[in-house]
């Protein structure tokens, strides 16, 4: 069984909803594979049921703005890896608020 759990202090923020399910994703991600480097569709696909990976840049912008607004609010590091050309070439989303192993 597959499920994310978001922690109260997430919950209660002053934060749009979507923003608090990619809060969950990345907990999940990072405390499963000891680390979170999802990218953009990823969230879009795990969010909406009428994703469409042919059209990942109709729910990019709204993924940014949650994203934004994790990192704004002091709930995630978003740290980026670059190349020789300062080019992005990777991205790992860290959660601040940290939850016991047992809980996932």
């Amino acid at each position: 069984m597959n499920y994310i759990l978001i922690p109260e202090e997430v919950v209660k923020a002053s934060i749009p909803w979507g923003a608090k399910i990619i809060y969950g994703h990345i907990l999940r991600l990072h405390k499963v594979r000891n680390g979170c480097f999802a990218q953009n569709p990823y969230f879009a696909e795990k969010m909406w049921k009428d994703y469409d990976p042919a059209k990942p840049h109709e729910h990019d912008k709204t993924i940014q703005r949650y994203l934004f607004e994790l990192r704004r609010k002091g709930y995630i590091w978003i740290y980026y890896r670059r190349d020789a050309q300062h080019r992005i070439t990777s991205r790992q989303l860290v959660p601040k608020i940290k939850m016991d192993k047992n809980d996932v």
